[in-house]
């Protein structure tokens, strides 16, 4: 490791980064095949190139290689430079992918001390969101949607942030905000379907999953809510039809509540 690291010191090789730079030419097209090809070439030609290895891990993840093999070209290329953001940035990227959802927020709180990155911000946010930590999620989440107003995602996530610290017209105000920006938006429909159970606005939300189903009947959850909605209604049998549907979807609670109400 010592070695590597004061390697990384020396001149890289300039055929090596020859390569490295035609490969990040050819990133807009994604031919990731390619890209992996020249970086592993650059590699072979010079160890030290922290570049080409970091290209090489981002080129295996678009080809779903074997997620340990990743992060060891990652973390070679942060041994060979360890202020490489890009490779910070990508490594934050792969956990999130990865839904480790604790690394991401470790390293994306790190990472966002020296680098003030939208994405990053959006991503710890959601991080946060996913271990139920929503004060922090809305306070960085917050912070990607100053840095930019048009990310659907951020909206959306700091919706279902403020519907859980009991914020419902907040809520309701960012989830609009989202589906404005992303009319198709399915999780955003479910999410704002949610908010208007805690108004009792019971027809705007049975509207809002009907929708999400609209547009991706695949969605587990949305069959799920509003099979639950229906119950709340005392409409049983159009419930029961949307549980069946959400078990076949495996749903993780719909078992349990078609043996509950639909005997």
């Amino acid at each position: 490791m010592l070695i590597i690291a004061l390697s990384s010191c020396n001149k890289i090789d300039s055929k090596s980064m020859e390569l490295t730079i035609e490969s990040e030419e050819l990133i807009n097209q994604g031919n990731w095949e390619k890209i992996f090809e020249l970086n592993d070439k650059a590699i072979q030609i010079d160890k030290n190139n922290y570049r080409a290895f970091n290209n090489r891990a981002w080129a295996r993840f678009k080809l779903k290689q074997d997620s340990l093999i990743i992060i060891e070209d990652i973390n070679v290329a942060l041994e060979l430079n360890p202020n490489y953001s890009i490779a910070k940035r990508n490594e934050i990227v792969f956990f999130f992918e990865q839904s480790n959802w604790k690394r991401v927020i470790d390293l994306g709180r790190q990472y966002l001390k020296t680098n003030e990155t939208q994405h990053i911000y959006s991503l710890v946010g959601e991080s946060c969101n996913k271990i139920k930590n929503w004060n922090l999620a809305e306070e960085y989440l917050s912070k990607a949607i100053e840095l930019d107003s048009l990310d659907s995602g951020a909206f959306k996530e700091r919706g279902i942030s403020n519907r859980m610290l009991k914020l419902y017209d907040k809520s309701l105000v960012d989830l609009n905000r989202a589906i404005e920006l992303e009319p198709n938006y399915h999780q955003a429909f479910n999410s704002r379907a949610l908010t208007w159970e805690k108004f009792k606005e019971f027809e705007k939300s049975f509207n809002d999953y009907s929708k999400a189903i609209s547009i991706d009947s695949t969605g587990n959850s949305y069959w799920y809510n509003r099979g639950t909605l229906y119950f709340q209604l005392k409409e049983m049998k159009k419930g029961c039809s949307d549980i069946e549907i959400a078990v076949k979807l495996n749903h993780p609670d719909a078992q349990k509540e078609l043996v509950k109400n639909c005997k």
